[in-house]
């Protein structure tokens, strides 16, 4: 398996590449295009938080989803604002405070050394998320950055597999890392149970008309 230091290093070149080809290319907005960069970033080193959550990159995803939901909780309860620094130091404090123990509790309980974490499902669900987290951004500018956390998260499966095979092409006993199924049903309903919600939210919002079409109202 490739070191954290190896993903980091390669996502990092990754996401500069993709952030410049976004802006000389398709003319993207070098705020966004800066964004992408750092999304190829951070899921390139996301599968990796299987490790567990004493390691480094579980620590650092950890902090950054700590940091994040504060933000998240004010944007959503924008009434926080209105009762002064005490109220959102608390809903900050408070989130943070979550945030850091729920995660830490799912990783430990929920995750596994190269498990499904490390497979194609989860890579497009990690672009569907990202997607759908930037809601308020133009369609073309949201597929542009949901797309960076599929080639980051993309080459850091890829990096791994690569890593499997010895130069004689003999294959290591390490798990596989471009899954595309659990060792288990239920894990495997569950993962794609995740993409199909996730992939009709994501194409309702591309498409509106597909929930009339359908006759689906929410």
């Amino acid at each position: 398996m490739a070191s954290h230091r190896s993903h980091f290093s390669v996502s990092a070149l990754l996401g500069i590449g993709y952030a410049a080809a976004g802006v000389v290319v398709l003319n993207t907005h070098p705020e966004y295009a800066l964004l992408a960069a750092v999304i190829v970033l951070v899921s390139g080193l996301l599968p990796n938080i299987d490790n567990g959550p004493a390691t480094a990159p579980a620590q650092e995803f950890i902090g950054f989803i700590a940091a994040l939901a504060p933000l998240v909780a004010i944007e959503q309860f924008p009434e926080a604002r209105h009762g002064g620094v005490a109220r959102i130091a608390l809903v900050v404090i408070c989130s943070y405070l979550l945030a850091k123990i729920i995660f830490s509790r799912v990783l430990t309980k929920w995750t596994a050394n190269r498990g499904m974490l490390h497979s194609i499902p989860a890579a497009v669900i990690c672009s569907e998320i990202v997607y759908l987290l930037f809601w308020d951004l133009l369609p073309r500018d949201r597929l542009f950055v949901s797309a960076a956390a599929l080639v980051g998260y993309g080459a850091h499966l890829f990096l791994d597999a690569s890593s499997n095979f010895e130069l004689l092409g003999t294959p290591n006993k390490k798990p596989a890392v471009m899954k595309i199924a659990a060792p288990n049903w239920f894990a495997t309903t569950m993962m794609y149970s995740t993409m199909i919600v996730l992939g009709w939210f994501v194409a309702s919002d591309l498409y509106p008309g597909l929930k009339v079409s359908l006759g689906v109202h929410y």
